[in-house]
């Protein structure tokens, strides 16, 4: 507000100059309540002003703000724009954060992914394919293996450890309870967690852990293969034998006569694949027949090896997967016995994983395949062959035995419940545990 007055009582040496074009006023004079001893001209008074204050503008002292002339004074009290830094007179959007966004800014910035404020240039990050402010990455949980902060789903590796899904896709995993390793320790080729290397069980031979399957051998508990092979056993029959005629995947070797019945046809190892299913339909209640959507071909270790791109470790022969194509692998030749079990064993873990569409257990995945193929084995009169099996010791026995355990109250249908009960969505996001 300005007030005006008269210079008509006052002596030429009394007269006040105009603070802007510093003339001596001889008649009205005006002033600002702000500015009481800061006198205008009427000249003056109605020259350019400030479109914030109204006070006449001085030159040199002013600025363009969205196409307004400003006075340097209520330049210096206008809020800045967080992103161009230039003032901000017009339309504007504030936030609660105290961020402030000029129109132009406004219309053209980035929100953060998760707070939904605008992407401050110099303060952003990206996360998982997300554009996150600096505040929302602070308060991000943090992946254990990579060091970045997750915004996306991710895995429970105990207490507040954690580890995003791309790390689980390509850190290393333990070979028996399947659990990404940032440290691992291996055994021959076989990558174990600390965990699981500790509880391994050690050979009463030679003493060394037993990585893969091991035997036990009556009073004298477990023994690797490589010391059982000194004892002069078929690892398929239980028959005592001077040499073995052939070997299974693992290394374990088989008598001559159990070598005679080898399958080396996979028109043979597709029929017993259907054996398999129609057992399954039987004992589960259910169809288990994945469907026509679903291609099923068995192939063996060399064809794996080209499918790969190379040569495939014994360990991972089993079920694989691509473009859609379910393939079921192991070694092209084994005794009847052995091949029924591997059918039986790999095709389970294929329907499971179909059926359920979850993420289950790797201990009870391993577990409910390796009953299926004992189950399976008994049901086709290969009873020294399913007793092997079941004496057999590896990484999974843990798995294997709360299977059965449940199998014997209450059957294979019982068995499948009880892994729906223990599996995860695929489709979830948040943080997980790791089965």
């Amino acid at each position: 507000m300005f007030q005006f007055f008269k210079n008509s009582c006052l002596s030429e040496g009394e007269l006040l100059n105009c603070i802007k074009c510093r003339k001596p006023i001889k008649g009205k004079y005006f002033t600002f309540t702000s500015l009481r001893e800061s006198p205008f001209c009427e000249e003056c008074l109605n020259s350019e002003r400030c479109n914030i204050c109204s006070r006449p503008l001085f030159d040199g002292e002013t600025s363009e703000v969205e196409g307004r002339r400003v006075c340097s004074q209520c330049l210096a009290e206008l809020d800045q724009c967080s992103i161009c830094q230039g003032p901000v007179l017009g339309k504007h959007v504030a936030y609660d954060d105290g961020t402030i966004l000029c129109g132009g800014c406004f219309m053209s910035a980035r929100e953060c992914s998760m707070c939904g404020s605008p992407v401050v240039k110099g303060s952003m990050m990206e996360v998982q394919d997300k554009s996150l402010c600096m505040k929302c990455v602070a308060s991000l949980p943090v992946c254990d293996h990579h060091g970045g902060p997750v915004s996306g789903r991710a895995f429970s590796l105990g207490g507040e450890r954690i580890i995003c899904d791309r790390c689980l896709e390509t850190a290393p995993a333990c070979y028996c309870c399947g659990r990404p390793m940032k440290d691992y320790r291996t055994l021959g080729t076989i990558r174990f967690c600390r965990e699981c290397l500790d509880n391994l069980k050690s050979c009463s031979s030679c003493d060394e852990k037993i990585p893969g399957p091991g035997l036990e051998m009556g009073q004298d508990g477990f023994v690797c293969l490589a010391c059982a092979e000194f004892t002069g056993i078929c690892h398929v029959c239980g028959k005592a034998c001077e040499e073995f005629a052939g070997r299974l995947g693992d290394g374990r070797g088989y008598c001559p006569e159990c070598a005679e019945s080898v399958v080396e046809s996979h028109i043979r190892l597709e029929e017993i694949l259907l054996s398999v299913v129609s057992f399954m339909e039987r004992e589960l209640g259910q169809e288990a027949d994945p469907g026509d959507d679903v291609e099923i071909t068995i192939v063996d270790e060399r064809k794996m090896a080209l499918l790969k791109g190379s040569q495939v470790p014994r360990h991972t022969l089993g079920r694989f997967e691509w473009a859609g194509e379910e393939i079921l692998g192991f070694f092209p030749v084994l005794p009847l016995a052995a091949a029924k079990g591997a059918v039986a064993h790999e095709y389970s873990h294929f329907w499971l994983h179909n059926r359920l569409n979850m993420v289950i257990s790797h201990q009870l995945d391993e577990g409910f395949a390796r009953l299926v193929a004992v189950e399976f084995l008994k049901d086709q009169d290969e009873d020294q062959w399913a007793r092997a099996l079941e004496r057999i010791s590896d990484c999974f026995d843990e798995g294997f035995s709360e299977c059965m355990k449940v199998f014997i109250r209450s059957g294979l249908k019982g068995v499948f419940h009880m892994l729906e009960e223990h599996s995860l969505p695929m489709d979830t996001t948040g943080v997980e545990d790791i089965p």
